[in-house]
């Protein structure tokens, strides 16, 4: 019986390395939700500290949303891609939807718009603003095809929850996208709410920068001679 068990143990993190074959290099899952069937991670960004906001209604006038939650702390952002033509996008959204909810999390926004117009939660209109407050900068990356579709793309989903946990509180947001016929795009964005980490860097307001001085008239001479 303990041969058997060895063996497992061995075997183990080589299948599941065989089922993330397809990740970018250097990427780490959160621990907090688990990808979809089948999606490889293209693309993340992870802050030990950073503002976010979080939008919480449908867009209300031109380039904007009125409730918004402005918080702080680890981010991590996350997207996936999943190369089907048998699953469509509101199958991933639905699946991430009610393990949310099966999780005690609160939602504080949540909708699909198969036709992708409309100024609701999730509609085109809509990332589009929510993302603008939150910008991805990696020029190039797969990341940005959530916001370019395709002649074949389909609908488009969002949800936005919150989690008070022991370890403090969290907010979710998900932007979930059919970019092509076989192509469903899922950004994932965790914000556990913290402050940064401060005391790090010391003042001394009484301090005489004679030193300073001395060093910038050795230059000087230098550049004289």
């Amino acid at each position: 019986m303990r041969t058997f068990i060895t063996v497992i143990m061995i075997f183990l993190p080589y299948i599941n390395g065989q089922v993330l074959a397809n990740d970018i290099e250097g990427v780490q899952e959160h621990p907090m939700i688990e990808r979809y069937p089948g999606q490889e991670i293209r693309w993340q960004k992870i802050e030990n500290y950073m503002m976010y906001e979080v939008p919480i209604s449908p867009v209300t006038g031109y380039r904007k949303i009125d409730q918004w939650i402005n918080t702080e702390g680890l981010v991590t952002l996350t997207f996936y891609r999943l190369q089907s033509e048998e699953r469509t996008f509101s199958e991933v959204y639905l699946n991430y939807l009610s393990a949310l909810e099966e999780q005690n999390f609160e939602i504080l926004a949540s909708q699909m718009a198969p036709d992708r117009n409309g100024r609701r939660v999730g509609g085109t209109s809509w990332i589009g603003v929510a993302f603008a407050a939150n910008p991805i900068t990696a020029s190039g990356a797969e990341v940005h095809t959530l916001f370019a579709g395709t002649s074949s793309q389909g609908g488009i989903g969002a949800i936005v929850a919150k989690k008070d946990r022991a370890a403090g509180t969290a907010y979710v947001v998900i932007a979930v996208e059919q970019d092509s016929k076989d192509y469903i795009g899922a950004l994932i964005d965790i914000i556990e709410v913290q402050q940064a980490e401060t005391g790090l860097v010391s003042v001394d307001a009484e301090a005489i920068g004679s030193n300073i001085s001395d060093v910038r008239q050795s230059n000087i001479d230098r550049a004289c001679v």
